[in-house]
C-alpha cells in the first residue's frame, strides 16, 4: 500500500510503501547524488531509489529542498528575460551559473534572474566574441606574414625560414636544422581523429633525444593492413594497419633548464646502467644453497632488483657491501622450486663499484630491457 510521505510532496514523486522509502528523480540531478550518499538503492519495477525507514527525515528534506530547487528554475524562467549563450563559450556560461541563470533545453536558451544578471550575461557574451575575433585576426595575420617570409627564400630554405619566424613566435631561436618527427600508432579511428593527434604547426615539442623544436609541417595517413604487411615495416605495428603521424620540426637551443634537465637525465640513465651491469657479475665466488644474512651492523650498504612487465614484480636477489670488504649476493631462488642461493667476494673492482653506487645515496632506478628492471639502493642497515 502506497502511503504519502508528507502533506508537501505528491506521491508520483516519493512515498512509503511497507518499509521502504521511494523517490523518482532524475539520474544526474543533484537530488539523485544526494540519496546514493545516503546509500539508497535502485528498484528496477519501481523505476525509482529507495531507502529504509529510518531515513525518513532525511529523505522528506532532501525531495523538499528539491522542490524548492525546480520551483525557483521555473519562477526564474517565467519572468522571461532570455539570453543566448553560443556554444564554445564554456567560462561565460559559469559565469552565468554563478549569477543565477537557469537553462532551458527547450529553448535552448538562458534564464537569468534580473535584468542586471542579464546585461551581464550579454556583455560576456559580447566580449568573448570580440576576444575570438581579435584571435582570429591575429592567426590570419601571423599565417600572412609567415607566408610572405617563405616566399621571400629560396625554395630549399624554406623549412629553415618558417622555423626561424616559428620559433621566434615562441621566445626561443632556431638552430638552422630540421629533423622528422613520426611516431606510428595502430589505434582503430578516422582521419580528422588522426589530425587531432598531430602536433600544431608552431608549437614547440621534445624529440625522441631529448631535444626541443617547433612544428613546421606535420601530416598523417593511413596505410592498411595488406600494405603494411608487403610494403612497410615498423617496429611499433608488426604489419598490422596503421597511421603515420608525421611532423618536419626546426631545432631550437635549449635553454639553462633543459640543459640542466637534459644533463640530469643522462647521469640518471648512466646510473642505472651500471646498476644494470653491476648486476650481472657473475662467477665472482662459489655459489652455495641457503641463505645468507648479513647483519645490520656490519652493512655498508645494498641494492636490491626486482623484474618483471606490468604489474607482475619478481625478487631479483640483493647486493650487500659488508664493512669488511665483501660483496655478499643472495637470491631467493628460481621457479618453480625457490633454492636460496647465495655467494660472496672479495674482488677489489668489484667492491669499488659496489661502494661507488652504494655512496652515491639512497635511491631507485630502473632500466627497460626485455623486461623492466627496478634497483634500489639503500645506505647503512
Amino acid at each position: 500500500m502506497i502511503k504519502p510521505l508528507s502533506e508537501t510532496i505528491d506521491t508520483d514523486r516519493a512515498w512509503q510503501e511497507g518499509r521502504r522509502i521511494y523517490v523518482r528523480c532524475g539520474y544526474k540531478s543533484k537530488l539523485n547524488a544526494q540519496l546514493r550518499q545516503l546509500r539508497a538503492h535502485w528498484d528496477p519495477e519501481r523505476r525509482a531509489l529507495w531507502v529504509g525507514p529510518t531515513k525518513k527525515p532525511a529523505v522528506i528534506a532532501l525531495v523538499e529542498e528539491a522542490t524548492q530547487r525546480a520551483d525557483h528554475i521555473e519562477a526564474v524562467k517565467a519572468r522571461g528575460l532570455w539570453v543566448n549563450i553560443p556554444r564554445g563559450m564554456a567560462e561565460v556560461r559559469e559565469r552565468a551559473k554563478k549569477l543565477g541563470a537557469v537553462f532551458d533545453a527547450d529553448r535552448t536558451e538562458w534564464a537569468a534572474p534580473t535584468p542586471e544578471a542579464r546585461a551581464q550575461v550579454e556583455c560576456l557574451v559580447a566580449e568573448h566574441r570580440a576576444a575570438k575575433r581579435a584571435e582570429r585576426l591575429a592567426a590570419k595575420r601571423e599565417r600572412e606574414e609567415l607566408k610572405a617570409a617563405v616566399a621571400q627564400a629560396p625554395a630549399s630554405q624554406a623549412e629553415v625560414v618558417m622555423g626561424e619566424v616559428l620559433a621566434g613566435r615562441v621566445r626561443r631561436r632556431a638552430t638552422g636544422e630540421v629533423v622528422s618527427h613520426r611516431w606510428v600508432s595502430t589505434w582503430r579511428m578516422r582521419s580528422g581523429d588522426a589530425r587531432v593527434l598531430l602536433h600544431r604547426v608552431g608549437e614547440l615539442i621534445e624529440l625522441a633525444d631529448g631535444r626541443r623544436g617547433v612544428v613546421v609541417k606535420a601530416r598523417a595517413w593511413f596505410t592498411d593492413g595488406e600494405r603494411a604487411s608487403s610494403m612497410c615495416w615498423h617496429d611499433e605495428t608488426a604489419d598490422r594497419a596503421h597511421w603515420d603521424l608525421w611532423h618536419r620540426v626546426a631545432v631550437v637551443e635549449d635553454t639553462a633548464a633543459e640543459v640542466a634537465e637534459r644533463r640530469e637525465r643522462r647521469e640518471r640513465d648512466e646510473d642505472a646502467a651500471e646498476l644494470h651491469a653491476l648486476w650481472h657479475v657473475r662467477g665472482r665466488g662459489p655459489v652455495a644453497e641457503g641463505a645468507r644474512l648479513v647483519p645490520e651492523a656490519e652493512r655498508v650498504g645494498s641494492i636490491r632488483m626486482r623484474y618483471g612487465t606490468g604489474h607482475t614484480r619478481h625478487d631479483g636477489g640483493t647486493m650487500t657491501l659488508t664493512k669488511g670488504g665483501l660483496v655478499v649476493f643472495t637470491h631467493p631462488g628460481w621457479y618453480d622450486d625457490y633454492r636460496s642461493t647465495w655467494w660472496e667476494s672479495s674482488d677489489g673492482a668489484l667492491v669499488a663499484r659496489v661502494r661507488e653506487a652504494i655512496d652515491r645515496g639512497t635511491r631507485e632506478r630502473g632500466v627497460i630491457s626485455q623486461m623492466e628492471y627496478v634497483y634500489r639502493v639503500s645506505v647503512g642497515g
